[in-house]
């Protein structure tokens, strides 16, 4: 706290003529109210997040300046001005884990100061989700649709989305999602070709964080008439003919 001062200021004008013009100013100047910061407690290294204050009040009503310590050695230099009453936020990320205690500081435009207490957050790794389990049929017939299950869990509680590529069309593959941590989705396909096909699928955080790739055999297998065996048996045995015609007699 200190006494405003009275400003004077002589004023010559031409000839040695001359005032003096004097601009006073009464009362005692007391700091800006103290701050308290609000935004998480807690989150992941290289993501962005956001603080605020509740309204930064200054007992005169003079415009404030303020100053962010991040904790981690990052400062914002002294920002505004900002009117008494206005709410301030800033957002910052940090690059390794750690608890990191924000302070937030804040100047009147005399040079009076206060300051926040220490706001703290727990910054960690984000982990990337399970390789995804995937259940369903592994023999289907073409041209018929068949429903498989999938399900990845995240250690770090994040929604899901899964990639999912059938194996049957080259660059065919298909994102689902996002879903809830551990809910099991349900996809249905239907193959058009006669084959042994793979089905590849990861799942992929809401932080871009991807889990192992998991492969899945389905087998379309193709049909073959009573009427294509027993040609294929005649012409390996061209001989088996009359005996049946002999046989057929019987």
């Amino acid at each position: 706290m200190f006494r405003k001062s009275l400003v004077c200021a002589v004023v010559v004008l031409f000839f040695g003529a001359g005032f003096v013009s004097c601009i006073g100013f009464s009362g005692e100047n007391y700091p800006p109210e103290k701050p308290i910061i609000y935004g998480p407690d807690n989150g992941l290294v290289n993501v962005e997040y956001t603080f605020c204050t509740d309204t930064t009040t200054d007992p005169e009503g003079d415009s404030i300046f303020c100053l962010w310590d991040w904790g981690d050695g990052n400062v914002s230099g002294w920002l505004g001005p900002f009117a008494s009453g206005e709410t301030i936020c800033a957002s910052h990320m940090w690059t390794q884990p750690g608890v990191y205690c924000i302070i937030l500081k804040l100047r009147d435009i005399y040079g009076m100061e206060n300051e926040s207490d220490p706001f703290c957050i727990t910054i960690v790794e984000n982990r990337r989700p399970d390789a995804p389990t995937i259940d369903g049929p592994t023999r289907v017939k073409a041209g018929v649709e068949y429903t498989w299950s999938f399900n990845s869990t995240d250690p770090d509680g994040d929604n899901i989305t899964y990639y999912v590529d059938w194996g049957d069309v080259c660059g065919g593959a298909e994102w689902h999602g996002p879903y809830p941590s551990s809910q099991e989705v349900f996809l249905t396909h239907a193959y058009a070709s006669k084959n042994t096909l793979i089905i590849n699928s990861m799942a992929v955080d809401e932080h871009g964080a991807e889990s192992n790739m998991t492969y899945f055999d389905v087998i379309i297998p193709r049909s073959i008439s009573f009427n294509s065996i027993f040609m294929r048996l005649l012409e390996e045995f061209p001989n088996m003919f009359p005996v049946l015609r002999f046989l057929s007699k019987l």
